[in-house]
């Protein structure tokens, strides 16, 4: 089986279970070798030790009918089968080796088939392939700008990272230009650094600086504690993503500014497949800006992926694509066909090399669609059952995997999605009809319709004749002849799915060019004589007196295969072989004057074609068949060679016990041999032949089957004498062989009898006198049609009328017909309406077109159109006579489907061309023409449309400003418009049908609506389109302190060809990093593009001009500031206000300048008052501020004068404290 698509597999795996057993050239059942086995070790080839292999699936596959038995090893690598003697052929298969295939090989039970192999091992999977789908779209995408993320770093420490020189890094880069700013402080000094003094950029990409201040130098020369240099700056990331991706190869182009950046690779590297953009070198964070023009594809979801090794013929790893259109396959290091299929794409091949690349891309193209209805020829309105189609590529060197494509089926209708620019064969087929094989070719276009009306299949005969020898009941020939036709198909060979015997033999045995040649056909011969004897014992199938035969490999031989009438046009194709059998183990004596010869054959099958099985048995001369035993349903014509002749499954096979006696002096024989429609045979014993025949009709009796054992030529050389009214007078004689007789209705008046008795008689050549009685009944009673259904009740109902839905099924039931021969006939209960395959009395008109639906007594039948119907019962008999009057039921379908809306768009600016681009305040025609029931015309449905927003049409006839009704033409097109674009506006259509009920009931119509969605895109001249000017936007000082003016500008255009923007509105939101809002603002300043102010009646913006916008802001707070500036004219459609309408950026604002030196002073000053308030109360604790002591002892003397009567003087110690603090001072 090849790899190619499930749905390639389902439908090998359906015709293989289908034609099991069919092509088998032989059909039966053989003996079941119950002590004798198939079986077998698997190992691992080149293993150095013992390895054998569990888990491998193995099948064993009858080579003629495609049977399969599967087993699994076990621990030991064992398998073992117990089949029927046959041809077959192993498979081994397990996912860590390679399968193998072994060829076909005998088995006939009698000793055990050893087939011990061993499978190749698979490289380890040491790697993976990521695949990525794509389809073949591409969407142009302009000057996308590239923007990278920011992130703000504050006082980050890098001291430790300045070396002895002082070159230092940033931890994070690339850093932003003007973003920057460094501090170092040490235990003497504090101070910012300035660009070039203390520092210069080496390299802003990498982060690095070099550091110039003297000290800064020295003191990192001798000292590593008690430092710090703080960084505060913007670093930027330097991958992004643009905003569409798969990106088409080759199809992008980077700008840096305004100019090409050809550095890729080297300076910027970009993903293809996952839109990542990087950059490598050579680009300057905030001063330099880059974008982006290419163009994108869409990834493919559910795609089947498969890596095929071409030289083990074997797919090896396999995935389904995610939604991202991607799955990653383990393998490893090899060269693969990379195999990609999804539904409505072309298959797609390539060739990987996985030693070298780990990830690949396949691009699917829309395939070329091919479609179409397929019909029956004989009932066109009758749906098909069972339909499958093919496309054959006829490109000798199309790989494997594109082949064969299998169609896509929704009831009768196929489609394919074939390679645009390839020639093909076209197989259509369905079950019980001949396949229709044409060319067709994908070279112009993009579809083709082609619809297929498919004829009755004819039969497949497959016939077997076993001869015995002359005298000889031991040994037997077997000739196995297969009439095919054209749409056979043949298990073994290769897409046995196809349904064209040709293409199978051109596929595996020819050069692939889709055309049978003579050497192909040679090649097919060979290759059946490849699969051996057609079956290998007759067990099960033939035996003589009990004995079993087995056939000779050596004397097995395939005849060559003939096409008819011609290899290009084959209605049929004759496939022979022959072999020769002997008894197994007992021998069967000859000369006995009783033999049994037993058969048990396959039934005929309806499947996908009528196969009809016969067997031909030749007996030992001078032996004919006297008696029969049949279980199931078989039919025999003859006595010396007899015709075996099945009937149709189930069951699925019949058996005959045939008694084989030797005949001494011959025996005549009766049998009417035509016309075939026009007699019946009831007994067909030797001794009881009796048979129906028709009136007035001229009827052959034949005595061919009649035998002279001691002649040495034919019968025919004796003489014959035929009396045809042999039990009533008169008697008129034939002679020869074959004699013709009609029973009219004047003889049967005259004789006043229906039934005769004919007899023959024969005078051999030898002089041997041998004859035979037949009783002949003459029927001219036409049978009775009689009509019921599970529906009408158990009674007649000719004549009546029945309610019913549209497709409600009902059983139709013709059991109550009936017929006799005539009037009393002793056969009248055996003389029922015929109802055997190939022989159907029943004819069934459902809907008065004359043509016969359906021959079975007891048909279903569904109306799936509403209507008024005459069913019609029209039965016919054995021998030919019809009813005088069919039976009739008149059946009312009420109408239960809904009508089916549907509608296209037209422009009439356009030739009325069907559009799905409408364009703001333009006129389009809705046309609903296209709306289908199954009972009405379009003239006699209502169509009620309804149109949503603000649309208005040219007579102003919509109700309510959106609505829209009318009958048949008049309603089926309306023409509007909308006045404004917009994205989806849901139209709804809904179609009324009249409904349909018998004339006694009330009408009921059907409704349905269908709701779609309309874009109405923009009338791009009737709008501005603003957009940010790539890389304009200045915020001046990058680095402001509290409270500074911030200038903040950018540049927008209006695009060319564009409205003018008159009424434009821009606002700037900060944020702080918690995502507050601190500052909004809409007060901005106009300038036009070489900044000269514009007033305020210019704030404009024409077509194709550009002008620069100016906000004035200043924070009172220091920090991070986010800035998001929003823009758009009021005419600006909301599809348009997209990435392009805003402008983002940052900037980090500082403490004021004059905080930090006052806060030094405030400080100093107040470290001074600190310090002498602490001064003055230490003196004042320890007693030397005597000034406060005098005055506290002045006030105490002057409370104590008041009550001392003298004064007193001072003492020593106030003296001398007096006289220190003297001293002080």
């Amino acid at each position: 089986m090849r790899d190619g698509g499930f749905l390639r597999l389902v439908a090998l795996l359906a015709t293989l279970c289908v034609i099991a057993g069919a092509f088998a050239t032989v059909p039966y059942r053989n003996a079941r070798a119950a002590d004798k086995a198939v079986f077998g070790y698997v190992d691992s080839c080149g293993a150095t030790g013992a390895e054998f292999l569990s888990g491998v699936s193995v099948s064993l596959t009858e080579a003629h009918s495609g049977k399969v038995d599967a087993t699994s090893t076990g621990n030991d690598g064992f398998y073992s089968f117990n089949p029927d003697p046959g041809s077959y052929r192993l498979r081994f298969e397990i996912s860590t080796h390679y399968s193998k295939d072994l060829p076909t090989f005998r088995f006939d039970g009698s000793v055990d088939v050893r087939n011990d192999i061993c499978l190749t091992r698979m490289p380890t999977r040491d790697r993976s392939l990521k695949v990525l789908v794509v389809d073949s779209t591409q969407t142009l995408h302009s000057s996308e700008a590239l923007v990278f993320t920011r992130v703000q770093v504050t006082n980050e420490d890098i001291d430790t990272r300045v070396n002895g020189t002082g070159i230092a890094t940033t931890v994070h880069s690339p850093v932003v230009n003007g973003t920057a700013s460094f501090h170092w402080r040490n235990a003497t000094a504090s101070f910012e650094l300035v660009s070039p003094a203390d520092y210069t950029w080496v390299n802003l990409f990498s982060g690095t600086i070099q550091i110039n201040n003297a000290a800064i130098l020295q003191d990192i020369s001798v000292s590593t504690n008690n430092r710090w240099l703080n960084a505060t700056y913007q670093w930027s990331s330097r991958t992004t993503r643009v905003q569409y991706f798969p990106i088409v190869n080759a199809s992008y182009s980077v700008n840096k500014g305004p100019s090409p950046w050809t550095g890729q690779d080297t300076e910027w590297r970009l993903n293809i497949d996952t839109g990542v953009f990087d950059i490598l070198a050579n680009f300057v964070f905030g001063t330099d800006s880059a974008s982006i023009t290419y163009s994108s594809t869409n990834n493919v979801t559910g795609a089947s992926v498969v890596l095929f090794n071409a030289t083990a013929s074997q797919s090896v790893a396999s995935g389904t694509t995610d939604l991202g259109g991607v799955t990653t396959l383990s393998i490893w290091a090899n060269t693969f066909q990379l195999q990609v299929q999804k539904e409505t794409y072309e298959p797609f091949t390539a060739t990987v090399s996985t030693s070298s690349a780990n990830s690949t891309r396949a691009i699917l193209v829309l395939g070329y669609q091919i479609f179409g209805i397929v019909n029956r020829a004989d009932h066109p309105a009758q749906p098909i059952a069972g339909l499958v189609g093919f496309l054959y590529n006829t490109n000798v060197n199309v790989p494997e995997f594109k082949k064969v494509l299998t169609a896509k089926v929704q009831g009768s209708l196929y489609i394919f999605y074939a390679e645009h620019s390839q020639s093909y064969r076209m197989v259509i087929d369905a079950d019980g009809y001949r396949a229709s094989e044409t060319s067709v070719n994908t070279l112009a276009g993009t579809f083709q319709r082609i619809d297929v009306s498919l004829t009755p299949s004819l039969k497949e005969e497959f016939k077997t004749r076993v001869t015995y020898g002359r005298a000889d009941w031991t040994a037997l020939w077997v000739n196995r002849s297969l009439t095919l036709r054209s749409d056979s198909s043949i298990p073994g060979l290769k897409f046995p799915e196809v349904r064209s015997l040709s293409l199978q033999i051109d596929y595996q045995l020819g050069n692939r060019d889709g055309i049978l040649s003579g050497g192909e056909v040679t090649n097919f011969t060979t290759w059946l004589q490849g699969q051996l004897a057609p079956f290998i014992t007759t067990d099960g199938f033939l035996t003589t007196n009990g004995v079993i035969y087995n056939s000779t490999a050596a004397s097995f031989a395939q005849n060559a295969t003939v096409f008819r009438p011609s290899l290009a046009g084959p209605a049929a194709v004759f496939v022979n072989s022959t072999a020769r059998y002997s008894t197994r183990g007992a021998t069967v004596p000859n000369a006995k004057p009783t033999y049994y010869v037993n058969l048990t054959l396959p039934n005929d099958t309806n499947r996908t074609v009528y196969q009809d099985q016969v067997v031909v048995v030749v007996l030992p001369r001078g032996y004919e068949m006297t008696d029969k035993r049949i279980t199931g349903s078989i039919t025999t014509q003859n006595f010396t060679t007899v015709t075996v002749d099945p009937g149709i499954e189930p069951p699925s096979s019949s058996s005959i016990d045939m008694t084989i006696q030797k005949s001494a002096n011959g025996t005549a024989r009766i049998a009417v041999a035509s016309p075939t429609s026009k007699f019946h045979v009831i007994d067909d014993t030797l001794k009881n032949y009796s048979a129906v025949v028709a009136a007035n009709t001229n009827v052959t009796f034949s005595a061919e089957q009649s035998t002279d054992p001691n002649s040495r030529g034919p019968i025919t050389g004796a003489n014959f004498t035929w009396r045809f009214t042999n039990n009533t007078p008169p008697t008129p004689n034939r002679y020869n062989i074959t004699a013709t007789f009609n029973y009219t209705t004047t003889l049967l008046q005259t004789s006043s009898s229906h039934f005769f008795t004919v007899n023959l008689t024969i005078v051999e050549a030898g002089g041997n006198l041998t004859y035979r009685d037949a009783k002949i009944y003459v029927d001219d009673t036409p049978p009775v049609a009689v009509i019921r259904s599970n529906r009408t009740g158990a009674g007649n109902a000719n004549g009546t009328t029945l309610l019913v839905d549209e497709d409600i099924v009902v059983k139709f039931d013709a059991s109550l017909s009936s017929d006799i021969a005539y009037a009393g006939a002793p056969i009248n209960d055996k003389d029922k309406i015929p109802d055997v395959e190939g022989k159907r009395g029943y004819k069934w008109d459902f809907d008065g077109d004359h043509v016969v639906d359906s021959f079975q007594k007891i048909p279903v039948k569904a109306f799936d159109t509403p209507g008024r119907f005459n069913a019609t019962l029209e039965v016919v008999d054995w021998v030919g006579n019809s009813a005088a009057l069919n039976a009739t039921l008149t059946v009312f379908a009420n109408d239960t489907t809904k009508p089916t809306p549907n509608w296209v768009i037209l422009d009439p600016s356009n030739n009325w061309a069907v559009t799905t681009t409408l364009i703001e305040d333009k006129e389009y025609a809705f046309n609903a023409s296209s709306s289908t029931d199954n009972y009405d015309e379009n003239d006699n449905l209502t169509f009620k449309w309804h149109f949503p927003g603000p649309v208005v049409n040219a007579t102003n006839s919509l109700t309510g400003g959106h609505d829209f009704t009318g009958r048949g033409l008049a309603g089926w097109n309306v023409s509007v418009k909308w006045t404004e674009f917009n994205l989806s506006y849901n139209v709804t259509l809904n179609v009324t049908d009249t409904g349909f009920r018998a004339p006694t009931d009330a009408q009921k119509p059907n409704w349905a609506n269908r709701t779609s969605s309309v874009q109405v895109s923009v009338d791009v001249k009737q709008h501005p389109d603003l957009r940010y000017v790539a890389a304009s936007l200045k915020i001046e000082p990058g680095q402001p302190e509290e409270g500074q003016l911030i200038n903040v500008s950018f540049m927008v255009d209006n695009d060319k060809n564009r409205a003018n923007a008159t009424n434009v509105r821009v606002v700037l939101t900060a944020k702080d990093p918690a995502g507050t809002v601190v500052l909004q603002s809409g007060d901005v300043r106009w300038f036009d593009d070489n900044w000269k102010p514009l007033a305020l009646v210019d704030h404009r913006i024409d077509s194709g001009k550009k002008v620069h916008l100016v906000f004035l802001i200043n924070f009172p707070s220091q920090g991070n500031k986010s800035l998001d500036i929003r823009f758009n004219d009021t005419a600006e459609p909301y599809t348009w206000v997209d990435g392009q309408n805003k402008v983002t950026g940052s900037l980090f604002v500082k403490l004021a300048g004059w905080v930090i030196p006052a806060a030094f002073v405030g400080i100093i000053a107040l470290v001074i008052g600190v310090a002498f308030a602490l001064r003055t109360y230490s003196k004042y604790k320890a007693g030397e501020l005597t000034w406060f002591r005098r005055k506290e002892k002045k006030e105490k003397k002057e409370k104590k004068g008041k009550k001392r009567l003298e004064e007193e003087e001072p003492s020593e110690e106030e003296a001398e404290e007096e006289t220190s603090a003297k001293k002080r001072l």
